[in-house]
């Protein structure tokens, strides 16, 4: 990899994101409310998902959370609550959180504490099962998944079902496990009036009310009801996948070596230096620059001898 190539030592976007990590000092206050709420939405070996809120403000504002001494989460929100990823954690063990409300700069109140065990890496008893979808009506193709919860999985793709319809089949593009079975669902992109169901490439969830999936555009599935998004210019091609630490932080990968950054308000075009296909895209907190390194992978998957990662 080049040193100025797309995301410099995989370095992506440590001066453009809303949302900062770090171990600086924790804020010092002592007014502690339930107007300021943290939880625990999901937590895995070297993930913790956390749900913040502010109980009075139906717009959010500007929070720091404090785990363990150190503020390693700081950023800003609008609506009634957001969740947040850290991952500077290390498996089996156990931390606490404390969320700060920032008013200019300075804490004002916090939630209680959160204790928060992380999950061993190894000794898991899994049982392994397989499921088939489609197959009776033509291809079949999952393209990624997502795991919420244990009763709320999301898999996504194009999934061909036989069936009395004029055509002899429909064709779906979500699938949802619901703790006992798979439901398929067609989701459409609402464009100009008009419902459009084509297969969707990606998915990038922040809790069972706030995931969002990747078409040509953005479908943002919020509080019961899917949303048309649109990226523009900043994106060219499919969106292939996604990855961020907030719903209002995250990024998106395309074919053509087309990139973008998402702020909660608009989406900004990254140039990548490559014309190769961008399949994939993941990122974790820098353990020295307290800042998310994001790597992309690349290449024609129809030669197979052209790679790069950037």
């Amino acid at each position: 990899m080049k040193k100025n190539n797309f995301w410099r030592y995989a370095v992506f976007g440590a001066f453009l994101t809303t949302l900062s990590f770090s171990c600086r000092s924790s804020p010092t206050g002592t007014h502690i409310t339930e107007k300021v709420q943290l939880s625990a939405e999901y937590v895995t070996c070297t993930e913790v998902w956390l749900k913040v809120g502010f109980t009075d403000s139906p717009n959010g504002g500007n929070f720091a959370i404090n785990r363990d001494g150190n503020t390693v989460l700081m950023g800003h929100f609008s609506g009634a609550d957001t969740t947040v990823i850290d991952t500077t954690v290390l498996p089996e063990k156990t931390y606490n959180y404390v969320c700060w409300r920032m008013v200019n700069g300075l804490p004002k109140n916090s939630s209680s504490n959160l204790q928060v065990q992380t999950m061993d890496t190894s000794g898991n008893n899994f049982t392994w099962q397989t499921f088939t979808f489609g197959g009776n009506a033509g291809g079949c193709l999952l393209k990624d998944v997502a795991i919420i919860n244990d009763t709320d999985i999301w898999a996504v793709g194009e999934i061909a079902v036989k069936d009395s319809s004029a055509n002899g089949y429909t064709v779906y593009n979500l699938t949802k496990w619901n703790g006992t079975s798979w439901e398929s669902e067609r989701v459409p992109y609402n464009y100009q009036g008009e419902a459009f169901y084509g297969p969707i490439y990606a998915i990038l969830p922040f809790g069972a009310e706030d995931v969002w999936l990747g078409v040509g555009n953005l479908i943002h599935w919020f509080k019961n009801q899917f949303n048309a998004v649109q990226v523009g210019s900043a994106l060219s091609g499919s969106i292939m996948r996604m990855w961020g630490v907030a719903s209002n932080d995250f990024y998106l990968v395309a074919k053509g070596g087309s990139a973008a950054q998402y702020d909660g308000q608009s989406f900004q075009g990254i140039s990548t230096s490559t014309s190769l296909d961008l399949h994939d895209i993941w990122g974790v907190t820098g353990s020295i620059t307290g800042q998310p390194e994001v790597l992309a992978v690349a290449s024609d998957q129809f030669t197979g001898d052209v790679r790069n990662f950037v």
